[in-house]
């Protein structure tokens, strides 16, 4: 299990976003809520 991130948002959707770690593309799945907190693509 990944425990952590830090990276670059992808893509941003409402219930996932794509994260870029180190050239590795992450589909993490997220709650609605978490969505607007986030920042922007890129």
């Amino acid at each position: 299990m990944i425990a952590h991130l830090r990276g670059t948002i992808l893509e941003k959707h409402p219930n996932q976003v794509i994260v870029d770690v180190g050239g590795v593309g992450y589909d993490v799945t997220i709650p609605v809520s978490t969505f607007s907190a986030l920042p922007n693509s890129g």
